[in-house]
């Protein structure tokens, strides 16, 4: 092979090392994100009138 075949191959798998790497950052921040949201939408239930009264879904009517 001839040098500028290599150096074709060589900037073709960083350019796709750059990409995958890219793609994985923002997989990431998105995960984050949506983690955040979740754990401020646990933190505001807790919060709420219905969490405060432990009684509430203990017992349940049946009828046949």
């Amino acid at each position: 092979m001839d040098i500028a075949a290599l150096s074709m191959i060589k900037s073709q798998a960083q350019l796709q090392q750059d990409v995958g790497v890219a793609m994985m950052k923002k997989v990431m921040n998105t995960a984050e994100q949506r983690s955040n949201f979740i754990n401020e939408m646990l933190g505001s239930s807790s919060k709420s009138p219905q969490a405060n009264l432990p009684h509430m879904g203990n017992n349940i009517d049946k009828y046949v």
